[in-house]
């Protein structure tokens, strides 16, 4: 499941708490750091990612599945 159109993932895809969690900004490049490792599938790692974002909205939410879908904006 993707939680996003198109091909690239950027900070506004992510919660702020799932950005501050993943993301480790380099203030002076501007570029965001993912501690990818170049050791397992990029679909596997995206997976990883969208687990750990549905995992914090689930979180968020109280476990209440609706709430954690409208705040995602998936159906």
């Amino acid at each position: 499941m993707n939680m996003v159109d198109g091909h690239i993932l950027k900070a506004e895809h992510f919660t702020p708490q799932v950005q501050e969690t993943l993301f480790k900004k380099n203030l002076s490049s501007g570029v965001f750091d993912l501690g990818y490792d170049f050791k397992t599938s990029i679909d596997e790692y995206i997976n990883n990612i969208e687990k750990k974002i549905i995992d914090d909205a689930l979180r968020s939410s109280d476990g209440n599945i609706t709430k954690a879908a409208n705040t995602l904006k998936i159906k």
